[in-house]
């Protein structure tokens, strides 16, 4: 367990949202995604890297268009601003419409960068240089620019698709399935913009034109000078009368 994911299991024992924990209720969200998280990435630490890198923050960030990024030194130690650490992160609006081992290899990709930090040579402003690609190959993804076999090698946006029979395609296979991420986002929900109470629509009978505005006020059209009514003041009136005699139907 991580020092994060237990300190969580400290904070709040036996608690499950609002009441008592049901394991029958499923996971704990916040402590068994990054559990999974911190798992997945120590495990292709150990199968891929030998162990090399370094500890990092591991983050969810909707970053647009960025399915995950590593970022360099970007978390300090409150106690000591000269301990840093870098951040590695996953969009989580990607990971709804992507199989697990697309998850796991976009996991990778920024360990790659991650590694190129401490044992390598960086490209300026995120570039994606030979360095970075030849390592990407080296541990079983080939970068790509467009994520199919005829893009460029190198660049400043790139991806990358899995080598078959490679070390991630092989180290993905034998991966414990309880290190899978078990939540990804859902569909955003739409709400229906609520009208405000307080303000009615007024009508013109005679045009059609309308307009809003708070209850109780008068306001006349100003193309035929006919005073416009609301929905509800035309129905609290009586119906219009001729000679007496109910007002007749429309022809």
């Amino acid at each position: 367990m991580s020092v994060a994911v237990a300190a969580l299991a400290e904070l709040h024992p036996g608690t499950h949202g609002s009441g008592s924990y049901d394991p029958k209720e499923g996971p704990i969200p916040t402590e068994s995604q990054y559990a999974a998280f911190a798992q997945m990435h120590e495990y292709f630490n150990r199968r891929l890297f030998s162990g090399a890198l370094p500890l990092v923050m591991l983050t969810f960030s909707r970053k647009p268009k960025a399915r995950g990024f590593f970022s360099a030194e970007r978390w300090q130690e409150r106690a000591d601003e000269t301990h840093r650490v870098g951040e590695i992160a996953l969009n989580p609006d990607c990971l709804r419409d992507i199989d697990g081992r697309t998850l796991a290899s976009i996991v990778v990709h920024e360990q790659v960068h991650c590694w190129q930090h401490v044992a390598g040579v960086p490209g300026r402003r995120g570039y994606h240089n030979k360095e970075w690609g030849t390592k990407m190959q080296t541990i079983g993804l080939m970068p790509s620019n467009t994520g199919e076999p005829d893009g460029r090698r190198t660049g400043q946006r790139m991806t990358h698709y899995v080598i078959q029979g490679g070390p991630f395609d092989l180290a993905f296979a034998e991966m414990p399935h309880h290190i899978m991420l078990p939540f990804t986002s859902g569909a955003e929900v739409v709400r229906p913009k609520r009208s405000d109470p307080s303000k009615v629509k007024y009508t013109c009978s005679q045009c059609g034109i309308a307009a809003w505005g708070r209850v109780g006020l008068r306001i006349d059209c100003q193309d035929c000078g006919t005073q416009m009514t609301t929905a509800e003041s035309v129905d609290a009136k009586p119906a219009s009368t001729m000679d007496g005699n109910a007002a007749p139907a429309d022809a």
